[in-house]
């Protein structure tokens, strides 16, 4: 096979999604050959950093040309882009890949695909229309997300779908028969994401205010993840100021003893956290969003999960089974965590539950294994 995606430099779900999928052919001793069109070697500013990256873009596109050209017939599996600079280039990628006789099936790993179909130049918008129906196989992450193809019965037709898996080997056994929580024991939270301002930080932040302040309830709350800055975010110009806001909020809140902010967790510290956490917090709306790997990671861990009815989230969050559907409303956030510290018994379905859904759907095996069909047929 000839695989084309991104690893991780910059850690996000696609490029760790990418990375279980080569570790998971390593592992089954199934030969590939790899182009990674991470970027994430190239730092620094300016105009030499700009004629870096695209000498570093031509030799990936003439790496992976070479290797459609120069072998015999096979499966190309390429991660489609979300951007739409990446959409133009994955046009010119399945074309060249269908030229050379090859079999093409990419994935899909956000929710707006629909989008970038739309933003696309009318003259290119058919031609990748076209481009798609000719694909073995569209792989998406949730029944929820067929919709982006509504309108577009032939592509409709090439749908497969493969939920995410657990991005990384569990350290012994994460948690076994759930959690449980007294109501004058300290309830851990965990917001763990890059802190990027529709992903829902603030309002998390909001909801431990309340949950402390008005509710009287003793929380930790952890933040994990750098600050960034994303088109369309309205409120701060870049990290820094975003990350003085976080600060000064907690500041005059009165809530120093109750949040800690951690830029990044390797595997071992995320462990840690996860074991420790009761409740993991994602009210997200960010526009990119698909079927988030840290809800994943939560369910593992046996995590109640309060997050937002938004995209592929409902796979991962179902009420009376593994959490609460809720807005992005701090109050609703902090009332839907109030209820479960109020009622223990029932947060100890929801953990149960939560590693029932993770076993059952979710683990890195399924994942990995439900692509390999895909890519075997």
């Amino acid at each position: 096979m000839i695989l084309f995606g991104p690893l991780p430099g910059i850690v996000n779900g696609h490029t760790l999604a990418f990375r279980c999928l080569i570790e998971g052919l390593k592992d089954r001793g199934i030969g590939f050959s790899l182009v990674d069109y991470s970027t994430h070697l190239l730092n620094g500013k300016g105009a030499g950093r700009s004629l870096w990256r695209i000498a570093e873009y031509f030799r990936i596109i003439f790496r992976f040309l070479l290797l459609i050209v120069s072998s015999k017939r096979t499966v190309v599996y390429i991660t489609l882009n979300q951007a739409l600079d990446g959409a133009v280039r994955d046009f010119f990628l399945i074309v060249a890949s269908k030229l050379c006789g090859h079999s093409v099936v990419v994935h899909i790993h956000g929710g707006m695909y629909d989008r970038v179909l739309n933003d696309l130049p009318a003259f290119l918008r058919p031609l990748m229309l076209r481009a798609l129906e000719k694909c073995s196989k569209i792989i998406i992450l949730s029944d929820y997300l067929r919709k982006m193809f509504s309108e577009y019965p032939g592509i409709s037709r090439r749908l497969a779908v493969v939920k995410n898996g657990l991005p990384f080997d569990l350290i012994g056994d994460a948690c076994v028969e759930g959690k449980n929580i007294e109501r004058k024991s300290r309830i851990n939270l965990l917001f763990l994401s890059n802190m990027i301002e529709t992903k829902g930080w603030e309002e998390t932040l909001q909801a431990v205010k309340i949950l402390v302040h008005e509710k009287k309830i003793d929380i930790l709350a952890r933040f994990c993840g750098p600050f960034q800055i994303m088109p369309g975010d309205i409120k701060y110009s870049d990290p820094v100021e975003a990350r003085a806001a976080f600060d000064k909020y907690i500041s005059e809140n009165s809530l120093s003893s109750h949040v800690e902010y951690i830029e990044f967790a390797d595997e071992k510290t995320k462990d840690v956290l996860l074991r420790q956490t009761h409740f993991m917090v994602f009210p997200s709306r960010y526009p990119n969003e698909g079927q988030p790997l840290v809800l994943i990671e939560g369910l593992a861990y046996g995590c109640v999960l309060i997050a937002t009815d938004y995209r592929a989230i409902p796979d991962m969050v179902i009420p009376g089974k593994s959490g609460v559907l809720t807005s992005s409303d701090p109050c609703e956030i902090a009332d839907s965590i109030f209820r479960l510290v109020e009622n223990p018994r029932l947060y100890e379905t929801l953990s149960r539950g939560a590693l029932e859904l993770f076993n059952s759907s979710f683990t890195r095996k399924k994942h990995v294994e439900c692509i390999l069909e895909i890519l075997k047929k």
